[in-house]
């Protein structure tokens, strides 16, 4: 009732301008279905009055046009408008004790239905048809198989085709999701003052997963590098000391006639300590290090195996993709 803009409203404003040569009178059963909000209530009044020639009805209001009537009706109408706003408030304190006891008071996304329990009304449960690819998806993007929204977008519309479910999800609608602690099995409402706390329901994804997501999407997660890198030394912080496992640093040490690159023990108590190691041996040393290093024949058919069995996976699905594509063309 706080909008001018009301489908049923329109669609009366639509039948007079359709109908012009005809005279009508608009009735309705209470000043309160009018409109709920004063300016909205003579801006109204004057679209079917004024500029149509319309006449209002209602069998608990008599309209007026004297100087008292108009008065009495500027009363009943922002009495209707404080009735709508108490209502508000009423409603909205009612949705914030149930958040407050951790129970979701608005619509539910997809992956969840909302059914009756004793203890706590209505509450969100998991629907498996919807939540096994959403968590798939998390899954998928914490452990950056999935990168940005536009991949996340395909994993999941492409997941939702292999299974049959015919829906095609937004950008937004999949950042929504990524974003929602209620999957994480949490609650939160900033806009009213509800910091995130354990709720009632199920949760789809478990809590580190749902904040290791987070991290990646506002790109807290990058690769850590300390304050004192520099590229003269890439192994500094990488490579022990043989004699008691401490970590190396790198320095230049000056000599006579120039600077030179030494890797060195760092711990006082190493019978190492004095001692420096050249930056060029010791990169060396790693470097062929590196060259010995070689997967198992055990670990290379294993993995052949995990391969084969995403490949065949994939294959299998890709019939389904492309007909979904061509439905989408």
């Amino acid at each position: 009732g706080s909008l001018l803009e009301r489908p049923t409203m329109k669609r009366v404003l639509s039948h007079i301008d359709q109908h012009r040569g005809k005279k009508y009178l608009v009735v309705f059963d209470d000043l309160k279905r009018f409109a709920r909000d004063v300016p909205v209530h003579f801006q109204l009044k004057a679209e079917l009055v004024t500029k149509r020639g319309a006449m209002l009805a209602s069998p608990n209001f008599n309209f007026d046009d004297s100087p008292e009537g108009r008065f009495l009706e500027a009363i009943m109408a922002g009495a209707a408008q404080l009735d709508r706003e108490q209502n508000a408030v009423q409603v909205r304190e009612k949705m914030k004790a149930r958040l407050l006891n951790g129970c979701w008071p608005f619509p539910a996304p997809l992956e969840y239905r909302y059914e009756k329990t004793r203890t706590y009304g209505k509450i969100p449960v998991v629907v498996p048809e919807y939540a096994t690819h959403l968590r798939k998806l998390f899954e998928a993007v914490m452990t950056r198989r999935v990168v940005g929204l536009e991949d996340a977008r395909e994993f999941l519309n492409e997941s939702y085709a292999r299974a049959g479910i015919d829906r095609q999800l937004s950008l937004e609608t999949i950042r929504r999701k990524l974003m929602n602690p209620l999957y994480a099995g949490l609650i939160a409402y900033p806009q009213w003052g509800i910091e995130r706390q354990k709720g009632v329901h199920a949760a789809i994804v478990d809590i580190q997963t749902f904040d290791r997501v987070q991290d990646i999407l506002l790109e807290r997660s990058k690769p850590s590098k300390r304050k004192d890198y520099k590229a003269d030394f890439p192994l500094r912080g990488k490579v022990i000391c043989f004699l008691c496992q401490h970590k190396l640093t790198g320095s230049w040490n000056v000599g006579r006639s120039k600077a030179y690159p030494n890797y060195a023990c760092s711990n006082k108590g190493c019978p190492m300590r004095p001692f420096s190691f050249p930056r060029e041996v010791v990169e060396v040393e790693f470097e062929r290090y590196l060259a010995t290093l070689q997967p198992t024949p055990q670990l290379v058919r294993l993995v052949k195996h995990f391969i084969l069995d995403a490949w065949e996976r994939e294959r299998a699905g890709s019939g389904d993709s492309i007909k979904q594509k061509e439905k989408e063309i």
